[in-house]
């Protein structure tokens, strides 16, 4: 646990103003790396003194479920377009300015492109003449979605 809250410490502290971890996948490796510490000193532990497998299999537990908080509560955060809108709106109130629409379609126009040349990055969809197609490792990240969903109950 208190591995957690120094893990959250430095974030707030030192790196969240670093370019390198402002980004998805800047975030996601700085919660891989904690992960892996964890997980290899577990295995050390485990191999040079009396230290429980419980306990190790506790530790790994503990660190993904923070890690997969913060990422949600990071992700919302970051990109959520609809906490863009609400700012706007309390900012026109604030200071007696008409809501620029405009402005708000400039940046669903940002977020859309950004999140298309992700998925092409990641080499999960191509685009082809103004068209998009899933690639081979898209059709897979999408049927693990899929099962994820129906899992949950989620609907399409």
């Amino acid at each position: 646990m208190t591995l957690c809250l120094f893990h959250l410490f430095l974030y707030a502290i030192f790196f969240k103003k670093m370019a390198a971890i402002k980004s998805e996948f800047g975030i996601l490796i700085y919660h891989i790396l904690i992960f892996l510490f964890v997980f290899f000193m577990s295995v050390v532990m485990q191999t040079h003194i009396d230290y429980d497998i419980e306990e190790a299999v506790s530790s790994i537990c503990l660190v993904s479920i923070y890690s997969m908080t913060f990422l949600q509560a990071w992700s919302l955060a970051e990109g959520s377009y609809s906490f863009s809108i609400l700012e706007s709106i309390k900012i026109s109130e604030e200071s007696n300015a008409s809501f620029e629409i405009q402005r708000l379609e400039e940046i669903g126009r940002t977020k859309r492109s950004d999140r298309i040349s992700s998925l092409e990055k990641l080499g999960l969809i191509q685009i082809s003449s103004n068209a998009y197609h899933l690639t081979k490792r898209g059709r897979l990240a999408s049927g693990f979605i899929k099962k994820i969903r129906y899992l949950n109950n989620i609907g399409d």
